[in-house]
């Protein structure tokens, strides 16, 4: 899902970016952000970012190879948990 960003209007949010397990390395992943990036500069968006953790390998190994960038990191705690969320960006 692609939600716009209030505070830039010529970024777009990739949001609720997931592939199930029993899918993964199928290539549903690479159609998926596909379909995400062409979207995007098809409604005109300059730039897209996304969030996710240090705990998710595969998806940020996805996001490298589109061109995403790493662009910020902020700890944090959930349920307990030490985790560190990352911002990634990628301009269109």
């Amino acid at each position: 899902m692609l939600i716009k960003e209030p505070e830039t209007p010529s970024t777009a949010r990739v949001r609720c970016f997931l592939v199930e397990d029993c899918a993964r390395g199928s290539g549903l992943g690479t159609s998926l952000m596909t379909g995400c990036i062409d979207t995007a500069k098809e409604l005109g968006y300059e730039h897209l970012v996304l969030s996710t953790t240090n705990l998710s390998g595969s998806a940020r190994r996805l996001y490298a190879k589109f061109g995403f960038r790493l662009e910020s990191k902020t700890e944090h705690q959930e349920w307990g948990i030490r985790h560190i969320g990352e911002t990634w960006r990628m301009e269109l």
